[in-house]
């Protein structure tokens, strides 16, 4: 039998298939894993058993749940020869190019801060990537408004170029 290496490890006309996102999971480098068991929270080093939500809202919120700093939401992928990676993913709720976010002056001389979640417990961040994004340019002016109380506030739209655009 005669065998030859392909440059690549493909044959050229192997119609290899094409990776695909099996689910989404939460990652830890602190706890050096990844979520197996929400609660109480279990940390495991096996990708494939910590896929556990549909969405990547779904698996935001859990890592929400255990802290910004401990966590992120991941997409587990499947690649074509049948190997598990992963990469992280963006969180729905940030703002992304297109969208609008609202910033206000500190009254304390804090300086700029971003609307994180308004409401009645309103959150706001120092951090521009913190923004929550607006799609609705008029929405985004009437929080501005909620939150000019006797200070500045105003509203810019995300671009590729402003380091927020996912």
């Amino acid at each position: 039998m005669n065998l030859r290496v392909i440059e690549g490890g493909k044959h050229p006309k192997s119609k290899a298939k094409a990776a695909e996102v099996i689910g989404y999971a939460v990652e830890s480098d602190l706890e050096g894993g990844f979520l197996v068991n929400a609660a109480p929270s279990v940390w495991a080093i096996c990708l494939e058993s910590a896929v556990r939500y549909e969405t990547p809202s779904q698996a935001w919120a859990s890592a929400k749940r255990r802290g910004s700093a401990l966590a992120e939401a991941i997409a587990v992928v499947r690649e074509g020869d049948g190997s598990l990676s992963w990469e992280p993913v963006a969180d729905p709720s940030k703002s992304t190019e297109g969208d609008w976010i609202v910033w206000f002056d500190s009254k304390s001389g804090g300086g700029r801060l971003y609307v994180v979640k308004n409401g009645k417990r309103g959150t706001a961040s120092s951090r521009r990537t913190d923004a929550k994004g607006y799609k609705n340019k008029l929405a985004a002016e009437k929080v501005a408004q909620q939150f000019a109380d006797g200070v500045a506030a105003g509203i810019e739209q995300v671009t590729a170029g402003s380091g927020l655009a996912n």
